[in-house]
């Protein structure tokens, strides 16, 4: 028996990335218990149900495989202990060093993250620490529309999207900024699609109201409007991944400016639905950006700036099949690729183990 120990919710990073996880191996092994972090926050699902029901089989002593936080990882148990991280920053702090310290071995999901664990854990040993990149659902994100209706549909207005929490790191102002004073100059009409709902944070609309109309938008029912510029904030959870990949769809382009992710879910997710993104080839995400256009690809705030202008100005052209990376994406970072390198991880282990 494997015991797993995590969040098991639809909403928040670590929760979808538990789920999907387990659920991709769980067709290379049913041995298997969940306990859930925080309860399973009224997740229904078959097989889900199923790995709680297994923890009147499981052992304490049985393998332990814990997916949360690196500062975190004193709450299971478990022979071996195997802790799951995913961070984004170049230097971890005191606790999450000495937790990490007590695992047998740690799983990160990333180059960039092994790295930075090789430098900041020096006594740890190298061969320890494995990868497993996350993935996504290519059953769920993927293209739902023909290159044609995209190009008909700019013609009524240009649409781009945005997924993550109303953060600092991920430049959530810069990028509301730019429709706010840099796209309502602009003759084409152009919409913004925010969802950056955070249930840690709750002020967070409150404080993006006072930036809009401090930027000289108007709120008229639920969008805020300034020339022929239209920011729609979503100010509710999504419910479902269906959901989200339906509000990706209907867009033609992404844009995510974060200076650090672990791996970046709605990233990935909306490039597999071919949706071309501008973003930052930074922290986890350089995983599964190592093939991606460089013209979409920004650090610096004038690159971003003459890139979104550029959208702006030729949105056809980036529209064109040399900026879609859904087909990459599929070839090398799924879900089911995910379960596939974590059965083949465990049996390693379990071979080390018996030695």
């Amino acid at each position: 028996m494997i015991n797993f120990f995590a969040p098991i919710n639809k909403i928040l990073g670590y929760g979808v990335h538990a789920i999907n996880l387990i659920i991709a191996y769980y067709k290379y092994n049913k041995d298997i218990a969940l306990y859930p972090i925080n309860g399973a926050l009224n997740y229904s699902d078959t097989i889900i149900d199923e790995l709680l029901q297994n923890q009147i089989k499981s052992k304490k002593d049985d393998m332990g495989i814990c997916i949360w936080h690196e500062f975190d990882m004193l709450r299971f148990c478990g022979k071996p202990r195997i802790g799951l991280v995913v961070f984004e920053k170049e230097e971890l702090i005191e606790l999450a060093k000495t937790q990490l310290m007590t695992l047998n071995y740690i799983i990160v999901v990333s180059e960039w993250a092994k790295k930075v664990l090789l430098r900041e854990l020096k006594e740890y040993k190298p061969d320890n620490i494995f990868i497993i990149p996350e993935g996504f659902d290519e059953n769920i994100f993927f293209p739902e529309y023909k290159q044609d209706y995209k190009l008909e549909t700019l013609k009524e207005e240009l649409k781009f999207i945005t997924i993550g929490k109303f953060e600092d790191r991920k430049n959530s102002l810069l990028i509301l900024e730019l429709f706010a004073n840099v796209a309502s100059n602009s003759l084409r009409k152009t919409k913004l699609i925010a969802h950056m709902y955070n249930h840690f944070n709750l002020t967070w609309l409150k404080e993006i109201e006072k930036k809009l109309n401090l930027w000289g938008m108007q709120k008229v029912g639920n969008v805020w409007l300034k020339g022929n510029t239209t920011i729609q904030i979503l100010d509710k959870p999504f419910r479902t991944q269906e959901e989200i990949a339906k509000v990706i769809n209907k867009s033609h382009f992404g844009i995510y400016l974060s200076d650090a992710e672990g791996w970046n879910l709605p990233l990935i997710e909306t490039l597999a639905c071919g949706i071309p993104c501008v973003c930052k080839n930074i922290t986890g995400q350089t995983e599964y950006l190592k093939e991606y256009s460089k013209e979409l690809l920004v650090n610096t705030q004038s690159e971003i700036l003459q890139t979104f202008l550029k959208l702006l100005n030729e949105p056809e052209k980036y529209l064109d099949e040399n900026y879609r990376y859904d087909k990459y994406l599929l070839e090398n970072f799924t879900w089911d690729k995910a379960g596939k390198k974590l059965d083949k991880l465990i049996k390693d282990i379990k071979s080390y183990e018996t030695v």
